[in-house]
Order: structure tokens, then C-alpha cells, then sequence
């Protein structure tokens, strides 16, 4: 049980990831989402204002990114990317 709690702690508000993510001014927030039936998975959904703003923050951290990342080494049995997606707009939708 502890490594779910220092997951949380990491991945959630407050933790190391958002402390990197409020210094840039696109970030918007992070979903920390935990399984229902398996209490050890979960869905972390970081929000920016945009894909630009992403990169952005991507270029002018990635030092900082890449150390908090390999630091946090063995914290998560598997982490996967499921996309960048966005909000549609008006136009966007569908139907």
C-alpha cells in the first residue's frame, strides 16, 4: 500500500509533477483518476491550454522533466502515453 500512496502523493495535487507543470502559465490542471476495481492503477490526465503551450513547456524543461522522470524510476510498474487529445470546439463535433 505504500507505493500506491507515495503515487498519489507524486502524481497528485501538490505533488512533484504539478509543482514542475505550474511553472509554465499553459498548464491548466491534472486529473489523478484511480481504478475502481484495482486499487493500485491509475489515470493521471494533465491538462494545458493548448498542444503549443505543451511543447512549449516541453522545450524550456525538459532538463527538469527528465530528471524528475528517471528519479521516479520503479514508482510505476508500467506507464504508457494514450494520446494528446483536446476538447472539440463547435465545428468539431460530430452528428
Amino acid at each position: 500500500m505504500a507505493m500506491v500512496e507515495a503515487f498519489s502523493e507524486t502524481y497528485g495535487p501538490g505533488g512533484v509533477w504539478e509543482q514542475l507543470f505550474l511553472r509554465s502559465s499553459a498548464y491548466v490542471g491534472t486529473q489523478l483518476l484511480r481504478d475502481c476495481v484495482r486499487s493500485d492503477r491509475f489515470l493521471t490526465v494533465d491538462s494545458w491550454q493548448s498542444e503549443t503551450g505543451y511543447r512549449q513547456f516541453m522545450a524550456d524543461f525538459e532538463s527538469q522533466y527528465q530528471e524528475i522522470d528517471q528519479s521516479l524510476e520503479g514508482l510505476a510498474s508500467e506507464e504508457r502515453l494514450v494520446g494528446h487529445f483536446h476538447t472539440p470546439e463547435v465545428g468539431d463535433r460530430v452528428g
